[in-house]
């Protein structure tokens, strides 16, 4: 019998796939209601079906919880425990609850196979949701259900209300999809004199078209997303608000907020999911992403930076050390993850640093200026930037200033950076110049010079 003064929860992942955003968030609500409450959070491998399931999946479900920061308090594997399913089933049969049927093989009709079915007594089962309230199924249709394929080899509905029971788990926090299994796992649970835990069965999370999410997918896997640039914290903060509303007694946070494992579990109440189904928005999560990487240092920065181009795109063999830190700072300010950042380095975004890049012709004035205007202007900053003795940012932009002041910033300064760089996004054109050096960045106004006058 569980002793109901304490709260334990679990998540129980088959390994048959890489687990993926929906049972991480499952895991996680079912973590943060149990430490919250002073209780223990736990893992029970669900792997009875041997033909399906796989030791990498294994692997992949306790790594993906692991690196969101989930961890167990201890963890089950059902295939380990088939002695205790069969003591069970055993007794069952012999208190005529259960009973072996000997019935045609679906594979083959000329074999007989001999399982065991569970005696329906077809009643009205009543439990209670903390989301949706009172909910009330008959079971008369559900028939003499079978719960073992043999003495020796147990179903889905009995390991699971064995093993809460063995687990003295108190609460049930799962998908929507499983309510439909709640009446069996009752009746069983009625019939071996066991306690019925607390249910709460939440929303699926959908796809932003309304569909469901794939859970045979990798990219909707825990590891795809950490693999492709997402960052651990992020995800969890986005998983954990994912079908919940804002809560009163938070001290005035917002469920928006970036918080750490400790907040979230001060943030979590259980009474505040939602029963509609909640939307899996990769803007949101982008913004998260976003807030984490602007709080890397310099070196977690490039060691997150590093992994995601992994060997395909070695760091040293694509930007120069002595600007590394300049690049850093851009491509932390300018996207969001760092599969972005690696798409912008694998299209060689910074090539400009190296060498000078084609320039378009209509690209080369300010939206405000023509043509004509560009070309007083580069031949204006080619005299500025030749009278400079030291050739530093600020004093690049003391002197351009001083002439922009005269004439409008964004006209001087759009042709000057994309007379550098030849893209209409880069870093800061002052910024360029200082890298590249005086010599090359007087070359490069003349280049384009040179093209304004054809």
């Amino acid at each position: 019998m569980k002793n109901n003064n304490k709260i334990n929860t679990r998540i129980a992942p088959s390994p048959t796939g890489p687990l993926h955003i929906g049972t991480a968030r499952t895991a996680l609500y079912n973590y943060l209601y149990a430490k919250k409450n002073g209780g223990k959070f736990f893992i029970r491998i669900e792997d009875t079906d041997t033909k399906r399931c796989k030791k990498k999946f294994f692997r992949n479900a306790m790594d993906s919880m692991h690196a969101l920061g989930i961890f167990e308090d201890a963890l089950f594997v059902q295939s380990k425990r088939t002695e205790i399913y069969k003591k069970e089933l055993k007794r069952l049969i012999e208190e005529g609850k259960a009973y072996i049927s000997k019935e045609k093989s679906k594979k083959n009709d000329k074999k007989f196979v001999k399982v065991v079915r569970f005696k329906n007594h077809k009643k009205i089962i009543e439990f209670k949701d903390t989301i949706r309230g009172n909910i009330k199924i008959d079971t008369t249709e559900l028939g003499d259900f079978v719960i073992a394929r043999s003495i020796s080899d147990p179903l889905y509905h009995l390991t699971v209300v064995v093993d809460d029971e063995d687990m003295e788990i108190t609460d049930v926090i799962r998908g929507d999809d499983h309510i439909s299994n709640t009446p069996r796992q009752i009746l069983l649970i009625e019939a071996l004199g066991y306690t019925i835990p607390r249910y709460t069965h939440l929303p699926l999370i959908i796809s932003p078209d309304g569909g469901k999410l794939s859970k045979r997918k990798s990219d909707t896997s825990i590891l795809n997303y950490i693999d492709s640039g997402y960052l651990a914290g992020a995800l969890l903060n986005y998983l954990s608000i994912l079908g919940i509303g804002e809560t009163d007694n938070t001290k005035g946070q917002s469920k928006d907020e970036v918080k750490d494992m400790k907040q979230l579990i001060d943030f979590f109440d259980i009474n505040k999911l939602q029963k509609r189904s909640a939307t899996f928005d990769n803007k949101k999560l982008d913004w998260f992403n976003k807030q984490y990487i602007k709080k890397l240092s310099y070196i977690d920065f490039r060691k997150h930076l590093s992994f995601c181009l992994f060997k395909k795109y070695p760091l040293k063999s694509i930007i120069r050390k002595k600007i590394t830190t300049e690049i850093f700072k851009d491509l932390k300010e300018r996207y969001h993850t760092f599969s972005e950042m690696k798409d912008a380095v694998k299209i060689k975004e910074y090539d400009y640093l190296f060498k000078s890049t084609n320039k378009e012709a209509e690209k080369i004035p300010h939206n405000k200026s023509s043509k004509k205007d560009a070309l007083i202007h580069l031949k204006r900053l080619v005299e500025i930037i030749k009278d400079l003795d030291t050739f530093t940012v600020e004093n690049l932009k003391n002197s351009i200033y001083l002439y922009t002041d005269k004439v409008g910033v964004g006209e001087v300064l759009w042709p000057f950076r994309y007379s550098l760089s030849g893209k209409e996004r880069s870093i800061d054109g002052f910024l360029i110049a200082s890298l590249i050096g005086k010599k090359e960045t007087i070359k490069r106004l003349n280049e384009t010079i040179k093209i304004l006058e054809k």
